[in-house]
């Protein structure tokens, strides 16, 4: 079935905010972000400390580490590198409650999967093995092709997660991984396969992150050949990064993954066009036409108003799309196209602040202009910079804008340092419209 992209000249939504892969796309993909890969490539190479990701929802966390790691096992593949470094094929997360237990299973099927397909691929691109004798013995392991059958058969729906039944144990599993990865991995530097934990502040409190942390330490972190990168956003990282019991296991200074800079959006755009268009027609050789209803200057304007988060600026470009679709119009030129992208933006920003207009005090708009002043994100820590004595002073009205989605902060009731709040994505478009009255 066709969608408005297919129909655009699209293979597919080229506003998709998936995370980017480790892969060829992925690296083509992420754009403005030469320096966070160079810190992030030089730390994947260190054992046994772990690489830490810090920065908001949405800033493209994932997308660096899935990228970055690929970088380095493609530098191996063209001999430009003597350390192997094999991205897991997944990421994964921990969320409350979780039983420890299913998560190691599942990182130990998902690392084996990553072996079997990261195999065939060496193979397929025919590296010599010259000098390579844990590859080989990796490669012509006679659990290699056994096992390839039998990981298959046990995936569930969406192949997420393995099934668990006799003949398929978690101590069977872990001997094979093991064997695997010290066969490959002989020395700690000759590389190893990267497993990155993503979202950690879906665990809510700094104790609650430290704690699953730190008992992966001794089930996961330790196996030799394995080598895992951190991510998490409002201050989770920087909590972790201060434990006794990860001292030596945590990479410091911790990565601060900013906003990719305004002037690359354009860059973005054309990447993301490039990337999802139909590729050129086996007859003549001629690519087809595509269109978009977005111009590459409000694509750019659009990054503005959200605060350059990308996430936000893509979801919110596949809305406008979409919107184009339901009122029946197809602007052509880019005047037509910018003058119906204004008037959606106007009333994507009114809609948002018409709704939350009176329940808003003089002094909580206040409190919530000088957050975006300060770039849309504070910690109660600042509130002297809003005017006032004291944290408890300031949260009245940081409770006002929180009740109607303007603003949001991580509720870390066991450290209140690193307590954050930011602007929302709702909130941005609300300063938006308040920037349009006269």
């Amino acid at each position: 079935m066709s969608d408005m992209y297919n129909d655009w000249g699209f293979v597919e939504n080229p506003f998709q905010t998936t995370p980017l892969e480790a892969d060829e796309a992925g690296r083509t993909l992420l754009i403005g972000r030469e320096k966070e890969l160079r810190k992030i490539q030089n730390r994947l190479k260190t054992y046994p400390k772990m690489p830490c990701l810090e920065g908001a929802n949405g800033v493209g966390k994932t997308s660096l580490v899935n990228v970055a790691a690929y970088n380095c096992f493609k530098n191996y593949i063209d001999g430009t590198d003597s350390t192997l470094i094999i991205p897991c094929r997944r990421a994964f997360q921990l969320t409350p409650n979780m039983n420890l237990d299913d998560f190691e299973f599942n990182v130990l099927y998902e690392v084996a999967q990553t072996l079997i397909e990261r195999g065939a691929y060496i193979k397929d691109v025919g590296i010599r093995m010259d000098g390579k004798a844990s590859l080989d013995r990796w490669l012509n392991s006679p659990f290699y092709a056994s096992w390839q059958g039998t990981l298959s058969a046990f995936s569930i729906g969406g192949g997420q997660a393995p099934n668990e039944s006799s003949g398929f144990s978690k101590s069977g599993l872990r001997k094979i991984v093991e064997g695997w990865l010290s066969a490959i991995f002989p020395q700690a530097s000759d590389g190893a396969l990267i497993c990155l934990i993503d979202n950690l502040e879906l665990l809510q409190t700094s104790d609650e992150a430290k704690q699953a942390i730190e008992q992966l330490r001794d089930r996961l972190f330790n196996i030799p050949g394995l080598r895992w990168v951190l991510c998490g956003a409002n201050g989770i990282i920087l909590s972790l990064a201060s434990s006794p019991r990860l001292e030596g296991y945590v990479s410091t200074p911790v990565i601060d993954v900013p906003n990719v800079e305004e002037n690359f959006a354009p860059e973005i755009f054309d990447s993301r066009v490039k990337a999802f268009r139909y590729p050129p027609s086996s007859i003549g050789g001629k690519q087809p036409e595509f269109y978009l209803p977005i111009t590459k200057e409000r694509f750019e304007k659009l990054y503005e108003v959200l605060n350059f988060n990308l996430r936000n600026l893509l979801n919110r470009a596949d809305s406008y799309s979409t919107w184009i679709i339901d009122e029946g119009v197809k602007p052509s030129s880019d005047e037509e196209k910018n003058a119906f992208f204004d008037q959606w933006l106007s009333m994507e920003a009114n809609s948002v602040l018409q709704a939350v207009q009176g329940q808003i005090t003089p002094a909580a708009w206040r409190v919530f202009e000088k957050a975006v002043e300060l770039g849309g994100r504070f910690s109660p820590g600042q509130h002297q910079e809003f005017g006032y004595d004291t944290p408890q002073a300031l949260r009245p009205n940081v409770l006002q804008l929180e009740k109607v989605d303007l603003l949001s902060s991580a509720r870390d009731d066991t450290d209140q340092r690193r307590k954050t709040v930011y602007v929302t994505s709702k909130g941005h478009l609300a300063r938006y419209a308040r920037t349009l009255k006269p």
